[in-house]
Parts: C-alpha cells; sequence; structure tokens
C-alpha cells in the first residue's frame, strides 16, 4: 500500500474506499499472463493515478468521483506503458468497438465505473470501455490496413462468422484467424505506442451512432463505385443506409446494428471482391 501519510484524512478515505477500482481496471482490462510481482508493479502504478484523482476532485463540477478516478488510473498505466513498452496493451475487437444493444446488454456513454462494479452483467468476456477508444480503434482499422484486412476486421467488429470472410477471400477459416490475430497485434501496437498514421478515412462517435468521412478524390474510380452503391441501395431497399455525397466530402452513418450493412458497403468503396 502507497504511504498515505502526507495525505489529509478525508482523501485518505476515499483513496481507501475505491481502491477496488484499481484492481477492477487491471482484472478486467489487462487480460494477459501476470505473475504476482507484475500484478502489483500495474496496481501500484494504478493507485499513483487514484491518488492523483483523489488530489484533483473537484467535486462542483458534477463529475462523479468514480468516474474521474477510473479515467485518471487509465491514463497513468497507459503512460507507464508508453514508456517502458513492457507488456501488451491486450484489447480485442470484441472488448472495445462492438457491444450488444439488446435487452440483456445495453451499455452507455454515461455509464460509471461504480455502476460497472456493481453489475454484474459487465463481467463478460465483450467489456466495454470508454467510446474514445472504440473511434480510436476503428480509426486505426480503416486507416493503417489494407483492404482484405480491413474487411475481415470489420466483419468481426459486425459479428459475422470467419466462414463469412473465408468464402469472400476464398481462403481457409483458419487463415482468417491468423489474419485477425496478426492484426489485432498491430491495432494494440499502435495503441499502446501512440504511433502516428495517415487518416484517409475519419471516424467519430454519437450516441450509438458512428460517423465514417472521407474524401471522394481518396477513391480510384469513385463516379464507377458511387453508382454500384446506389444500385445495391435500391435492389437491396437499404433505405435507412446513410451515405452522403457532399461536393466529394462523403459522408456514411453507421449504426452499431447496422454495421454488417456498412461492410458491404465499404466492400464496393475498397474494390474487394
Amino acid at each position: 500500500m502507497k504511504d498515505l501519510s502526507y495525505i489529509n484524512m478525508e482523501l485518505q478515505k476515499l483513496i481507501l474506499e475505491n481502491k477496488g477500482l484499481v484492481h477492477h481496471i487491471v482484472q478486467k482490462t489487462f487480460k494477459i499472463p501476470m505473475n504476482a510481482t507484475e500484478y502489483d508493479d500495474i496496481a501500484s502504478i494504478g493507485m499513483m493515478g487514484l491518488i492523483k484523482a483523489a488530489l484533483k476532485y473537484d467535486e462542483s463540477r458534477g463529475t462523479k468521483f468514480s468516474s474521474f478516478a477510473g479515467t485518471c488510473i487509465m491514463n497513468e498505466i497507459r503512460m507507464f506503458f508508453r514508456k517502458s513498452n513492457k507488456y501488451a496493451f491486450d484489447k480485442s475487437l470484441e472488448e472495445n468497438v462492438y457491444s450488444y444493444e439488446n435487452n440483456t446488454n445495453k451499455i452507455n456513454r454515461d455509464t460509471s465505473y461504480e455502476e460497472i462494479i456493481e453489475d454484474t452483467r459487465y463481467n463478460t468476456e465483450r467489456d466495454v470501455i470508454i467510446n474514445e477508444a472504440a473511434v480510436e480503434v476503428l480509426n486505426i482499422i480503416f486507416n493503417c490496413f489494407k483492404s482484405r484486412d480491413l474487411i475481415i476486421l470489420l466483419y468481426e467488429i459486425a459479428g459475422a462468422k470467419h466462414e463469412c470472410s473465408a468464402k469472400i477471400f476464398n481462403i481457409s477459416r483458419s487463415y482468417v484467424s491468423r489474419i485477425k490475430n496478426k492484426s489485432l497485434k498491430k491495432v494494440r501496437r499502435i495503441m499502446l505506442c501512440g504511433e502516428k498514421y495517415e487518416k484517409i478515412f475519419f471516424i467519430s462517435k454519437e450516441d450509438d451512432t458512428y460517423y465514417i468521412k472521407f474524401s471522394s478524390k481518396d477513391i480510384e474510380n469513385w463516379d464507377i463505385v458511387w453508382k454500384e452503391i446506389q444500385i445495391k441501395i435500391e435492389r437491396e431497399k437499404l433505405h435507412n443506409l446513410y451515405i452522403k455525397d457532399k461536393e466529394g466530402e462523403i459522408t456514411v452513418k453507421a449504426y452499431l446494428y447496422d454495421f454488417l450493412i456498412i461492410v458491404e458497403i465499404f466492400r464496393i468503396i475498397l474494390q474487394t471482391p
């Protein structure tokens, strides 16, 4: 336990009451084999984040301490990893991007760490982290992978089975799995090390809706691609799909429950099989 003697009794109490938050974040975020020493090292860094949160917390801003502290703990651990590059920061697509929006597993952006700890529904393989991480993952996927690997990852996000990608690209399911695992390692490395990359596609998020924006100038044979998209929308009656071309600036509105349709559209945009 960190020495808290330099902190007043009220703040000490606040820290001790919330130390379970540190262990929750370490256990549920870093799904890698760790011995006791490695776990204690990461938890110790997380405790430093908790202490900083207690010292900086301003109740007048209307933010719950648990929410503020959770962000501080994650930032402290991220900063440590980026400096040392000691551990793999394990963020799977299932945990960060795709969450089921149904009656048994609905999560919104206002969910506090307090509620996560109290609600056992979040103790699943598909834990959902902050929206910023989901957007970061999608930006990396759309901009750092060639069309085949990008589509395979997007099908994974949409919850499609490996057979779907295997059939499209005429490869085995085991090869699809290898591509996915190799690609995820690249995503993790970019997130962990804060690597810079050129953006063609710009992803943002509002509530349960993702916005994908790009310039038609960056897409080869855009006029032909645009006609194919219009034909597909009309043939399959995809009238709920929002895709707009405004003077060469393209916007695609992607709802989570429509993500499989978005993948099909991007197969046309990226001109994959």
